[in-house]
């Protein structure tokens, strides 16, 4: 890996109208690493990536990706850099099928990013490739969130933000969308991973940062945080 972050965060501060979320957060993620983003929820875990990807714009700090100032670009010209952000409600389009969504993406895609064809991002996931055809609102909960990833797939992504990709599954369905990130992390694909749940950052992820009313708390590897019971209880509420 590269000794600099392809994605580099330095003391942003960010939020909605008066209200700051954000404060002086700093993170950065290497080429080919898992990194996880936890906490509580309302830490700023989602502003965090509606700020890298263009969503809402910092008011102060900057950020970088593969060593260019993104600060101040919108969420179409961050797409264009190679940055896909999958939101907790996945937002894909439930009156388009299946392949309708995924030739959306490749229409809107990063031009200068190689990407997954149609076709290979069906054979990756099995359930959407039988359900090509499909409309979108037709998915269970879990094929809507691998429809999502398959989006940002299509549409050229060297570094995915995942925002709670956990949320509201099943847990057997947990299990999958696990071994999709994994899978697409084998593949050279980055993870910026937003996850309320621990024990799925404890499992994917290389690094974790604690976030707490928007400030990063602590950093480091799955197994620090593992044996920090003090951390896990104090910002989480729970044991590793």
């Amino acid at each position: 890996m590269s000794t600099e972050p392809l994605l580099d965060i330095e003391n942003v501060e960010a939020g909605y109208g008066e209200t700051k979320v954000l404060r002086e957060l700093s993170l950065s993620v290497q080429e080919g690493e898992i990194v996880s983003l936890v906490g509580r929820n309302g830490a700023g875990k989602t502003t965090t990536l509606r700020s890298i990807v263009g969503i809402i714009s910092p008011t102060s700090g900057t950020i970088t990706y593969r060593g260019a100032d993104i600060t101040d670009l919108d969420a179409t010209e961050t797409v264009q850099q190679g940055l896909a952000f999958v939101p907790e409600e996945r937002q894909i389009f439930p009156e388009l099928t299946v392949k309708e969504n995924l030739e959306l993406a490749d229409y809107g895609g990063a031009p200068d990013v190689d990407s997954f064809s149609i076709g290979e991002a069906l054979e990756m996931f099995e359930n959407l490739k039988e359900r090509a055809s499909n409309p979108g609102s037709s998915l269970s909960g879990g094929e809507q969130q691998m429809l999502a990833i398959a989006r940002a797939l299509v549409g050229g992504a060297d570094l995915i933000l995942l925002d709670e990709p956990t949320e509201g599954l099943a847990p057997y369905i947990v299990q999958d969308v696990m071994d999709i990130v994994e899978e697409l992390n084998e593949r050279g694909i980055t993870i910026l991973l937003v996850e309320q749940n621990v024990h799925v950052c404890l499992e994917l992820a290389d690094r974790n940062y604690l976030i707490d009313q928007g400030e990063i708390v602590y950093e480091g590897t799955s197994a620090e945080l593992e044996a920090n019971e003090e951390i896990l209880d104090k910002y989480l509420g729970v044991t590793a």
